[in-house]
């Protein structure tokens, strides 16, 4: 019997000192960061005044800023408390009121509105806040992410625009020698008439493709981002993308008896001279192959077989580029040939 009375004495033995432990420190506990792991009860008992005449009336504990997980009170790390008001039996944190501030951190003590039970007293302002050394900038161990590119503004070039133009290929010049060809008679005479000769020159054509987009351009001169990494704003600037020459490759010419001379050796020579009549009316003169952007061809010895006007032809082409198709440009050139009429025979 002796030894079943000493076990409850001794539990007690033990007991008493740690609540006298939590009374001592409980005012310290107010202010720590460990108060969350107390049971809400034993934050009650420990924390409240017995006989306080303030009821309906509860504390939270808040943060002005919260910063990767830490709670800051004007700019030093640790939290407050302060009072707020009850509601069915919770204490309701407000935001900005009662002295609280913005952020809910540790929470409220919602055993002080159950029953209307006495709230916590306030603790001296010397012991509000926790005082902690100021935080470990973490060592960079990444690359830095470069910010993100700008986006130009609404309405200034909101799409690129490309386009291409085309410079056409170009007859340079047609000349031909004799000037005055003389066609001794209707046909020519091996060894004693001379043919015509004709030099032509051309010029390639070229591709050009722009774009036209938004550009950070500098507010004064320079140019972004050298000059002004700060002082810029958006522009619409149209710039050459690809450049692409068209180099000639083909140069065909031909010459044709007009429809007046047709006409005239018909109807004005043919009663006058038996036998005059249109013997050829259309000729190929030569064809020049290469790839050049400015050709030069010369085309020898055309015999004419008619007299009169001639329109001669000579027609480019173009080998065309990676962003154009082939083109072709034609030119025009008169030759007059003569006869003499001493050599027709009536």
């Amino acid at each position: 019997m002796e030894r079943s009375f000493s076990l409850p004495w001794r539990r007690a033995g033990l007991i008493l000192p740690l609540v006298f432990l939590l009374l001592y420190l409980a005012p310290f506990m107010v202010t720590s960061p460990l108060l969350p792991l107390v049971p809400e009860s034993l934050r009650y008992w420990l924390f409240t005044t017995t006989g306080s005449t303030c009821a309906g009336s509860c504390r939270c504990s808040y943060c002005d800023q919260i910063i990767n997980g830490t709670c800051y009170i004007g700019g030093e790390r640790g939290h407050r408390w302060c009072n707020s008001t009850c509601g069915a039996n919770r204490c309701l944190f407000r935001p900005n009121e009662g002295g609280c501030g913005p952020i809910e951190y540790l929470g409220c003590i919602h055993t002080n509105c159950q029953n209307q039970a006495p709230t916590v007293q306030p603790v001296p302002t010397r012991r509000q806040t926790v005082v902690m050394p100021p935080p470990i900038a973490p060592t960079q161990t990444s690359t830095p992410v470069p910010p993100p590119t700008a986006t130009p503004r609404p309405g200034v070039c909101a799409a690129p625009q490309t386009w291409v133009e085309l410079q056409p290929p170009t007859i340079g010049s047609i000349l031909h020698q004799p000037p005055y060809p003389v066609l001794q008679a209707q046909e020519f005479a091996a060894g004693v008439d001379h043919g015509v000769t004709f030099a032509v020159t051309a010029s390639g054509g070229r591709a050009i493709q722009y774009v036209r987009r938004a550009v950070r351009a500098c507010n004064g001169p320079g140019s972004h981002p050298a000059d002004c990494p700060d002082a810029w704003h958006w522009t619409c600037r149209t710039t050459v993308q690809a450049n692409h020459p068209d180099p000639v490759i083909r140069i065909h010419m031909e010459i044709e008896l007009k429809t007046a001379a047709r006409t005239w050796i018909a109807d004005t020579l043919a009663p006058r001279y038996p036998g005059a009549h249109v013997r050829r009316s259309l000729h190929t003169v030569g064809e020049w192959h290469g790839n050049s952007m400015d050709p030069a061809a010369s085309f020898q010895d055309w015999l004419p077989l008619d007299p009169g006007g001639y329109e001669g032809r000579v027609t480019a082409y173009t080998a065309g580029t990676p962003i154009s198709a082939p083109q072709r440009v034609q030119d025009v050139h008169p030759v007059a040939v003569y006869l003499r009429d001493s050599t027709l025979v009536p």
